[in-house]
């Protein structure tokens, strides 16, 4: 079945030592059948080498002959520096979303210093994704909050509250319905999906890896324990992420 992985990534992160190359990803890629995936930036590039990660997988995407999907990341505490960078990325460098990591920057995911950030986006029809899971910057419950503020932006609550707050997926999506779940690096899939699947359908589900954070072949597999229909697979691999962000 081919996939499009909703966030990988390219480079190292020098906080986690891990990291890949290019042409490693892109082996990988292959060897999982991904024909599609958003790259975004790593660990530096999250917090203070943002503008050089952003440019370099704009490159990259240009080059791949849109095999790759460039979403972009701005650390909120360079203000208007990391206001005008998003609006370059949307505007000049073909960014198709934001991604946020607050765990890193430290701040509150539903912090007034993202509202611009959010206003942006909104203005610019794009997507929002978020690492979420880890206390007390990256919490579900303060994205759907943030969410309800901004009922037009489509959000992405990445890593589905990862090990501590996975419990936290479905109450988030009942109070917010622009919310949409990636379900790279939870091992708690099988056990939240099926019953995510039966209360709102199958639409706001999104197969990422955030790979190299994690097994490839075990985050495709988890969603496969899961037992869902071909179709139920088909939206959760690649169809509600190509609408997303609106590619055929």
């Amino acid at each position: 079945m081919e996939k499009l992985d909703f966030i990988c990534h390219v480079g190292f992160d020098e906080l986690h030592e891990i990291g890949t190359t290019l042409k490693e990803l892109i082996s990988i890629l292959d060897k999982n059948d991904v024909k599609e995936a958003v790259l975004s930036p790593i660990g530096e590039g999250w917090i203070h080498k943002f503008k050089e990660q952003n440019r370099n997988i704009s490159k990259i995407s240009i080059k791949s002959n849109s095999r790759f999907i460039f979403f972009c990341s701005v650390n909120p505490w360079f203000e208007e520096e990391a206001l005008n960078e998003l609006k370059i990325c949307f505007k000049e460098l073909g960014a198709k979303g934001v991604v946020f990591n607050t765990v890193r920057q430290g701040l509150y995911i539903d912090s007034p210093m993202i509202f611009p950030f959010i206003e942006m986006a909104e203005l610019y029809k794009k997507p929002v994704y978020f690492y979420t899971g880890t206390p007390i910057y990256g919490l579900p419950l303060n994205l759907a909050n943030l969410a309800l503020k901004y009922p037009k932006v489509h959000f992405i609550l990445g890593t589905m509250g990862a090990t501590d707050y996975w419990g936290d997926v479905i109450p988030c999506v009942r109070m917010a319905n622009n919310i949409y779940i990636e379900t790279s690096l939870n091992t708690n899939v099988p056990a939240v999906l099926p019953g995510f699947v039966k209360e709102f359908g199958a639409d706001k589900l999104l197969f990422g890896t955030n790979f190299p954070y994690s097994n490839y072949r075990l985050e495709c597999e988890k969603i496969l324990k899961c037992n869902f229909s071909r179709e139920v697979n088909k939206n959760i691999f690649s169809l509600n992420a190509k609408e997303l962000i609106s590619l055929d």
